[in-house]
C-alpha cells in the first residue's frame, strides 16, 4: 500500500477576488460612468433639490 503524496500541483489556489477579476475595459467603463454621474451633477445639480 504507498501513501499518496502531495504534488506541487494538487496545491489549492484561491480565485481571484472581485476586483482581480476586472479587465482594463472594465475599468474605463467604470471611469466613464462616474465622470458622466461627475457631469451631470455638476451641470443639474440645481434642478436635483427635492
Amino acid at each position: 500500500m504507498q501513501a499518496s503524496h502531495s504534488h506541487p500541483d494538487d496545491v489549492y489556489k484561491e480565485a481571484p477576488g472581485y476586483f482581480g477579476r476586472l479587465t482594463g475595459i472594465d475599468w474605463i467603463f467604470g471611469a466613464g460612468l462616474l465622470a458622466a454621474a461627475l457631469f451631470a451633477l455638476n451641470r443639474y445639480a440645481a434642478f436635483m433639490d427635492g
